[in-house]
């Protein structure tokens, strides 16, 4: 089981590893990103919720009230844009960076979804910009209820200008 909290090696060893990226050139906040894969993950009405939120679990009981689509709650209220983990946003950074952190932190999410909740499926999210002046990518997960609703059009109508990636921890 791979266990993630603030005070693991492999937490330790992921911000080292961030951090020493292009020579330095990158400082991730490690604060944000050790709320995000740390931060306590609530079963809450069939939905897993991140709750590094301080109102997540409130923002998910609303949004339930008002008959939202259970998977998008969970990304939205899971979701992580790679541009706020950067500390120095003085300096410019190659795009293909922020896929990059994009795609470490989809792989330690992975593996702390799949150890904690091997039982259940769920879809990790990785959506990059590839059009427009603001360059970010941004990381979410949700269970997977439903496989046909990646079929349908109106979920990728969700991302305009942007690739997107869906990592699976196991479909049943």
């Amino acid at each position: 089981m791979v266990v993630f909290n603030k005070k693991n090696i492999l937490m330790e060893e992921s911000l080292i590893r961030l951090n020493k990226s292009k020579k330095g050139r990158i400082m991730v906040n490690p604060v944000l990103l050790s709320s995000y894969l740390c931060g306590s993950i609530e079963s809450f009405f069939d939905m897993y919720i991140l709750n590094y939120y301080n109102n997540a679990l409130e923002l998910a009981e609303n949004s339930l009230q008002n008959n939202e689509n259970k998977d998008d709650i969970e990304g939205s209220l899971s979701k992580l844009h790679i541009s706020d983990l950067i500390e120095n946003p003085d300096k410019r950074l190659n795009s293909l960076e922020y896929l990059r952190l994009g795609l470490f932190v989809a792989e330690l999410i992975y593996y702390r979804l799949k150890s904690e909740f091997s039982v259940d499926s769920f879809a990790i999210i990785v959506s990059f910009t590839i059009k427009g002046k603001y360059k970010d990518c941004i990381v979410s997960f949700h269970k997977i209820r439903d496989m046909h609703y990646y079929n349908e059009q109106s979920y990728f109508d969700n991302f305009q200008n942007e690739a997107v990636g869906l990592i699976l921890t196991k479909v049943s």
